[in-house]
């Protein structure tokens, strides 16, 4: 019996690789009552930031910015190759780019993208900080990050890069992009509780409530998706790369 007098607000990511999350959410039973939010990485990040939830999926490029919480959970959104939705996209190849737009949902992807260019590629191109629709502008010696949902209907442009595959081929590390991080005030119980259902719902995917709502063939390609190009557990190996990560972040002072 859920106890409606305690409310935890919880701001989670919408995307299809939150699904397994929010499929957990919706199937368990709790003695508090789940508040949930659904956002874009960059707003998840600045609602736990200003207090505004008590728990968050947030974007890891912004951890070093965040006082009083605690990451929590044994699953993440992370790759181990390529994620099929971070993506560099360009009509021209890495060393002929002269600007890349900057994504505005996400603040990880975009430091990733100046690691890779600064490090790894030799480039360095103008950066340009994106707002809605800058996808239209993605030409000539343009090129554009565009993450999340928006590249499962593709782009027509003649070179993609994965930018965690391009992470996973320099470093021979997976790449984690958001983890899930609580107000050091919040309950231990609750804490397992949502990491409990955390689990149930990635114990759960081929019944996935939202993929359930999708066409057959779209059922299919996501669940590959899911299966496939997104990896859950924050695992050892992932919580190395996060600190790789984060060092490089601010070795290139790239945010």
């Amino acid at each position: 019996m859920r106890n409606l007098s305690q409310s935890v607000k919880i701001s989670l990511i919408s995307y299809v690789n939150t699904w397994p999350f929010l499929h957990g959410l919706k199937k368990s039973c709790f003695s508090f009552f789940p508040e949930i939010i659904e956002e874009y990485p960059a707003q998840t990040a600045q609602s736990i930031k200003k207090g505004k939830v008590d728990v968050a999926l947030v974007p890891v490029a912004v951890l070093p910015e965040l006082d009083n919480v605690e990451v929590f959970s044994d699953f993440c959104i992370g790759a181990d190759g390529k994620v099929d939705t971070v993506l560099l996209h360009s009509d021209v190849k890495l060393p002929e780019i002269k600007k890349i737009y900057l994504d505005y949902q996400s603040r990880t992807s975009n430091a990733l993208i100046k690691i890779l260019a600064q490090k790894y590629w030799n480039i360095m191109p103008e950066w340009i900080s994106a707002e809605k629709g800058f996808e239209n502008q993605i030409k000539g010696t343009t090129a554009g990050v565009v993450i999340g949902d928006r590249n499962f209907s593709g782009f027509p442009h003649t070179y993609t890069y994965d930018l965690a595959e391009e992470w996973k081929k320099h470093t021979s590390l997976p790449f984690v992009f958001a983890v899930w991080v609580a107000k050091k005030e919040i309950h231990q119980n609750v804490l397992e509780a949502l990491n409990d259902a955390f689990r149930k719902g990635l114990n759960e995917l081929e019944n996935n409530i939202f993929l359930k709502q999708k066409p057959k063939p779209e059922q299919e390609e996501l669940l590959f998706y899911l299966k496939e190009r997104i990896s859950y557990p924050f695992d050892w190996a992932k919580k190395e790369a996060l600190q790789k990560f984060l060092f490089l972040m601010e070795e290139a002072v790239v945010v």
